[in-house]
């Protein structure tokens, strides 16, 4: 070991030691003197839980207000131009196929965390997911289904949706919930 080796060492334990007092003083105090870093590291798992759920029950929400408020969402994995998987991609085009004037297109994989909220919020575990007028269609097997039956056009047409003279309106939203 060389001495500028041994100083370095030295110099840490001097820092650290005096870190420590001033910790010591505080926690005494009753005050939390903790850089932030230190603080998230320490904090308690019923905090991180908390905010957590916090964060879920946010999302939750605005997931429930888009469901709502739009005539037809689409939770899918990429956008109606840039589908980024084959299910998803099928249930776009579909609607597609029927001329939908308006439908609302979400895509969750912006935020991860978005994923399970949806799951929850509708009780099926795969995505995409096509609501129409707050109600939960299906995903894309169920979407297909009733695609090929023709039972989707008829919802359609039930629930005042499918454009009669096929007219196509380009009037597609895309949203991200973050």
């Amino acid at each position: 070991l060389n001495a500028e080796y041994m100083g370095t060492i030295k110099i840490k334990y001097r820092i650290m030691l005096r870190t420590l007092r001033k910790f010591t003083r505080a926690m005494i105090a009753g005050k939390t003197c903790l850089p932030l870093m230190f603080q998230k590291r320490f904090s308690t798992q019923e905090e991180e839980k908390a905010n957590k759920d916090e964060i879920k029950n946010a999302l939750l929400g605005k997931i429930k207000q888009v469901v709502e408020a739009k005539d037809i969402v689409l939770f899918m994995k990429g956008t109606a131009k840039d589908p980024l998987c084959g299910f998803s991609q099928y249930v776009s085009h579909t609607l597609a196929v029927y001329k939908i004037p308006k439908f609302h297109v979400v895509d969750v994989t912006a935020n991860p965390l978005l994923k399970v909220c949806l799951k929850e919020f509708s009780k099926w575990p795969t995505i995409p997911q096509l609501f129409v007028k707050g109600k939960l269609v299906g995903g894309y097997d169920i979407v297909k289904e009733m695609h090929t039956n023709g039972s989707l056009e008829t919802l359609l047409k039930k629930e005042g949706l499918l454009v009669e003279d096929k007219q196509f309106v380009d009037n597609k939203k895309e949203e991200s919930i973050q």
